[in-house]
Protein backbone atom coordinates (compact mmCIF):
# COMPACT_ATOMS: atom_id res chain seq x y z
CA UNK A 1 0.00 0.00 0.00
CA UNK A 2 2.93 2.31 0.67
CA UNK A 3 4.23 1.91 -2.87
CA UNK A 4 0.77 2.38 -4.36
CA UNK A 5 0.26 5.63 -2.44
CA UNK A 6 3.78 6.79 -3.20
CA UNK A 7 3.35 6.13 -6.92
CA UNK A 8 0.01 7.98 -6.89
CA UNK A 9 1.59 10.94 -5.12
CA UNK A 10 4.47 11.08 -7.60
CA UNK A 11 2.12 10.93 -10.60
CA UNK A 12 -0.18 13.61 -9.11
CA UNK A 13 2.80 15.84 -8.32
CA UNK A 14 4.14 15.39 -11.85
CA UNK A 15 0.80 16.31 -13.41
CA UNK A 16 0.44 19.31 -11.08
CA UNK A 17 3.84 20.61 -12.12
CA UNK A 18 3.37 19.91 -15.85
CA UNK A 19 -0.10 21.50 -16.01
CA UNK A 20 0.98 24.52 -13.97
CA UNK A 21 -1.50 23.87 -11.17
CA UNK A 22 1.20 23.41 -8.53
CA UNK A 23 1.69 27.15 -8.03
CA UNK A 24 -2.05 27.83 -7.80
CA UNK A 25 -2.49 25.02 -5.30
CA UNK A 26 0.37 26.18 -3.08
CA UNK A 27 -0.89 29.77 -3.20
CA UNK A 28 -4.34 28.59 -2.16
CA UNK A 29 -2.89 26.56 0.73
CA UNK A 30 -0.88 29.58 1.90
CA UNK A 31 -3.99 31.76 1.78
CA UNK A 32 -6.32 29.33 3.55
CA UNK A 33 -5.11 27.82 6.81
CA UNK A 34 -8.58 26.33 7.39
CA UNK A 35 -8.24 24.33 4.19
CA UNK A 36 -4.79 23.06 5.20
CA UNK A 37 -6.15 21.96 8.59
CA UNK A 38 -9.02 20.11 6.90
CA UNK A 39 -6.58 18.54 4.41
CA UNK A 40 -4.29 17.30 7.20
CA UNK A 41 -7.25 15.89 9.14
CA UNK A 42 -8.53 14.13 6.01
CA UNK A 43 -5.07 12.72 5.29
CA UNK A 44 -4.70 11.36 8.83
CA UNK A 45 -8.15 9.77 8.71
CA UNK A 46 -7.32 8.25 5.34
CA UNK A 47 -4.05 6.80 6.66
CA UNK A 48 -5.82 5.37 9.71
CA UNK A 49 -8.51 3.88 7.48
CA UNK A 50 -5.86 2.20 5.34
CA UNK A 51 -4.33 0.71 8.49
CA UNK A 52 -7.71 -0.83 9.35
CA UNK A 53 -8.09 -2.13 5.81
CA UNK A 54 -4.63 -3.71 5.90
CA UNK A 55 -5.32 -5.26 9.31
CA UNK A 56 -8.65 -6.72 8.17
CA UNK A 57 -7.15 -8.22 5.00
CA UNK A 58 -4.13 -9.74 6.76
CA UNK A 59 -5.89 -11.03 9.89
CA UNK A 60 -9.17 -12.16 8.34
CA UNK A 61 -9.67 -12.19 4.57
CA UNK A 62 -10.33 -9.98 1.56
CA UNK A 63 -13.83 -11.47 1.40
CA UNK A 64 -14.64 -10.22 4.90
CA UNK A 65 -13.30 -6.78 4.00
CA UNK A 66 -15.49 -6.66 0.89
CA UNK A 67 -18.50 -7.77 2.93
CA UNK A 68 -17.92 -5.17 5.64
CA UNK A 69 -17.31 -2.41 3.09
CA UNK A 70 -20.42 -3.26 1.07
CA UNK A 71 -22.58 -3.50 4.19
CA UNK A 72 -21.29 -0.15 5.44
CA UNK A 73 -22.05 1.51 2.11
CA UNK A 74 -25.57 0.09 2.04
CA UNK A 75 -26.33 1.31 5.57
CA UNK A 76 -24.77 4.68 4.76
CA UNK A 77 -27.01 5.04 1.70
CA UNK A 78 -30.14 4.01 3.60
CA UNK A 79 -29.27 6.41 6.43
CA UNK A 80 -28.75 9.23 3.94
CA UNK A 81 -32.14 8.60 2.36
CA UNK A 82 -33.89 8.71 5.73
CA UNK A 83 -31.87 11.72 6.90
CA UNK A 84 -32.72 13.79 3.79
CA UNK A 85 -36.09 12.47 2.58
CA UNK A 86 -36.78 15.40 0.22
CA UNK A 87 -33.42 15.30 -1.57
CA UNK A 88 -33.31 14.79 -5.33
CA UNK A 89 -32.24 11.40 -6.62
CA UNK A 90 -28.53 11.33 -7.59
CA UNK A 91 -29.35 10.78 -11.27
CA UNK A 92 -30.93 14.25 -11.43
CA UNK A 93 -28.16 16.09 -9.59
CA UNK A 94 -25.38 15.72 -12.16
CA UNK A 95 -26.95 17.34 -15.22
CA UNK A 96 -24.40 20.20 -15.56
CA UNK A 97 -21.52 17.73 -15.27
CA UNK A 98 -23.02 15.45 -17.92
CA UNK A 99 -23.59 18.42 -20.22
CA UNK A 100 -19.98 19.57 -19.76
CA UNK A 101 -18.77 16.03 -20.49
CA UNK A 102 -20.87 15.84 -23.67
CA UNK A 103 -19.47 19.17 -24.89
CA UNK A 104 -15.89 18.08 -24.19
CA UNK A 105 -16.43 14.89 -26.18
CA UNK A 106 -17.73 16.95 -29.10
CA UNK A 107 -14.51 18.97 -29.19
CA UNK A 108 -15.73 22.24 -27.68
CA UNK A 109 -12.54 23.88 -26.40
CA UNK A 110 -12.41 24.49 -22.66
CA UNK A 111 -15.71 22.73 -22.03
CA UNK A 112 -14.30 19.58 -20.43
CA UNK A 113 -12.88 21.06 -17.24
CA UNK A 114 -13.69 24.24 -15.35
CA UNK A 115 -10.99 26.87 -15.30
CA UNK A 116 -8.49 26.68 -12.44
CA UNK A 117 -9.81 29.93 -10.98
CA UNK A 118 -13.35 28.53 -10.93
CA UNK A 119 -12.11 25.46 -9.06
CA UNK A 120 -10.21 27.58 -6.57
CA UNK A 121 -13.21 29.86 -6.09
CA UNK A 122 -15.44 26.86 -5.44
CA UNK A 123 -12.93 25.48 -2.93
CA UNK A 124 -12.69 28.82 -1.11
CA UNK A 125 -16.47 29.09 -0.91
CA UNK A 126 -16.68 25.52 0.39
CA UNK A 127 -14.12 26.20 3.12
CA UNK A 128 -15.83 29.46 4.14
CA UNK A 129 -19.18 27.66 4.51
CA UNK A 130 -17.63 25.19 6.92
Amino acid sequence: MLYTNLAGAIVALGFAVVTGQMQDGLAFCRASSEFVQALVAFSLCSALGQCFIYYTVTEFSPLLLATVTTTRKIFSTVYSVFRHPGASPPRLCGAPQRQRLRRSRCGVPGAGQPAATESLTAAVLFVRRQ
